[in-house]
């Protein structure tokens, strides 16, 4: 849907661009005009619009459901959010604020760990000139250099004003020290008209089309302006939108009004999100809090699905393979609302922090609610993991360090987190990172999260198990060497992979991982390092 909007100012506009001594010229952009010449055309951009829009809706959803939201919300909601965390792809959470916050999925926005885009663009406001006519299709003679004007302004010293400094000044007025100055800002003449297109994609449903129309209501009905200055009257017009194939909202003298198929979109986004205004759990998708939720949720299901007890292949004493059955330790249940000392969800009944960790406990940085006196079954049952190396989709598996590598390489299941410890002293679990993603995926090497791609890891794993087939220690590794003889017989293309791979921190995860295979004959991983080199 395309919406096409045309301004008319009622008062002066400025955009700044720069501000040089004491001049302030108006914002501009290069275009090109119909004879296909490069000319500085000043406009108004969409995203100062765009940003208006946003904080109008947000406004509006939050007084109609006539609640406050955390910092984290309130963020995303009036500015966007932020990334807290490493990206991911998580399909059943972007389904599910799309359909309950449309809103959010009309203006997009970083949503704890996940970027979600806008399904809205807003165009720049170009004026309607000679100049700009192949842009706005709108004839006009007149240039756009006619609607730019300076207005000159003195900031007064009021100290100066003996009524102002005797009374309130503690000591003797000085000339010297005098704050008078003069001076000038470019702006758009009032009766300037302004073009502006705002395309709604063609994804977007009626509900998304009713936040939209929401959002630029209550801007206008507000006092809506446009650029700066607005303290001093700046920015005051009248305007018409026309919504293709729906009818216009017109702004006119501060008052809105909308056509019947117009009013129809915001009635029907007003009744839905009505339907909310008596759960308390209608923000709760959109808390940062929530992919610890999803996470903890994830573990707890895979416990569940674990056949008791847990199997884990390891080695024993005297190098012989083994199976140990190994049970998770289990706590006496507390029958008390609390937040989650981990994971900062709230719950009914949990276990005391006293008895699942001991007192020399450090990573309260990490945790949601360092002050909670207790945590819930699912992270007190990850608790026992700090023992293991371990991956977690629909089961929980741990996994020794020299399967780890064959482990991820054949991982199949998404969601999924996989967690290295390399002391087996440090819990992992509340640090990891889900992933959406079998090709892209994050590992957590103790307190590191670091981000590995498939293709890339496997070469790695390859290059350094060859190299060790060849009697290179991965000491000589970390210290960027690779004896003569390798070197001539592979090429010097394999230095330049050395170089380049540890300077990715990936190649760390394969360093910790890759195992020499007494299988592999030498010329054989010769030919093996050459194929890698070359690709």
């Amino acid at each position: 849907m395309k919406i096409t909007a045309i301004y008319k100012t009622k008062s002066p506009i400025s955009q700044i661009k720069e501000s040089v001594s004491n001049y302030s010229s108006f914002n501009q952009v290069k275009v090109f005009d119909d004879d296909e010449n490069l000319i500085d055309i000043p406009v108004i951009t969409g995203n100062s619009v765009r940003g208006a829009l946003r904080n109008a809706g947000a406004e509006y959803l939050l007084t109609i459901l006539n609640k406050k939201v955390n910092k984290s919300v309130f963020h995303l909601l009036f500015s966007g959010g932020a990334i807290s965390s490493s990206i991911v792809n998580d399909v059943d959470k972007a389904i599910e604020i799309r359909e309950k916050h449309p809103i959010v999925s009309l203006f997009g926005g970083a949503v704890s760990d996940m970027m979600m885009s806008g399904k809205m663009q807003v165009g720049n406001l170009y004026p309607i000139a000679r100049e700009t006519q192949n842009i706005t299709k709108i004839k006009s003679d007149i240039s756009y250099k006619s609607l730019l004007s300076d207005m000159q302004n003195i900031k007064k010293d009021d100290a100066k004003d003996e009524s102002f400094n005797q009374k309130y000044i503690n000591e003797e007025y000085a000339e010297d020290s005098k704050q008078q100055m003069i001076y000038e800002t470019e702006y758009l003449t009032v009766g300037t008209k302004l073009f502006q297109e705002i395309i709604l994609k063609d994804n977007c449903n009626e509900l998304e089309v009713g936040a939209f129309v929401s959002s630029l209501w209550n801007w206008l009905k507000n006092d809506a302006s446009l650029g700066g200055k607005a303290n001093v009257g700046f920015g005051k017009f009248d305007a018409t939108f026309e919504f293709e194939f729906f009818g216009k909202i017109y702004y006119e003298n501060n008052k809105v009004a909308l056509d019947e198929a117009i009013e129809k979109f915001l009635n029907k986004y007003t009744d839905f999100i009505k339907e909310y205004k008596e759960k308390d759990d209608y923000f709760d998708c959109l808390n940062s809090k929530n992919k610890v939720a999803r996470k903890n949720k994830m573990i707890l299901e895979a416990y569940n699905n674990t056949p008791k007890p847990i199997s884990y292949a390891t080695v024993d004493a005297d190098g012989n393979d083994i199976i140990k059955e190994i049970e998770f330790k289990t706590f006496k249940k507390i029958i008390k609302k609390f937040d989650c000392f981990f994971c900062g969800k709230s719950f009914d009944e949990g276990v005391a922090i006293k008895e699942a960790i001991s007192d020399r406990f450090t990573d309260y940085g990490f945790v949601a609610s360092p002050d909670s006196q207790f945590c819930c079954e699912s992270c007190s049952l990850a608790l026992n993991l700090i023992r293991f190396n371990y991956i977690i989709d629909s089961k929980i598996r741990l996994i020794r360090q020299k399967k780890f590598a064959e482990a991820l390489l054949n991982q199949k299941e998404i969601p999924f987190l996989a967690c290295i410890s390399t002391s087996f002293k440090k819990h992992l679990f509340y640090k990891a990172t889900v992933n959406y993603d079998l090709n892209n995926f994050y590992v957590n090497l103790e307190n590191e999260t670091i981000l590995c791609n498939k293709e890339i890891f496997k070469n790695d794993i390859d290059f350094i198990s060859n190299l060790l087939n060849l009697g290179l220690s991965l000491k000589s590794l970390y210290n960027f060497y690779i004896s003569n003889d390798i070197v001539s017989a592979v090429g010097v293309k394999i230095y330049d992979y050395l170089v380049e791979a540890l300077n990715r921190r990936s190649f760390q995860v394969a360093l910790y991982l890759a195992q020499r295979d007494e299988k592999i004959q030498k010329e054989e991983a010769i030919e093996c390092l050459k194929a890698i080199c070359k690709i």
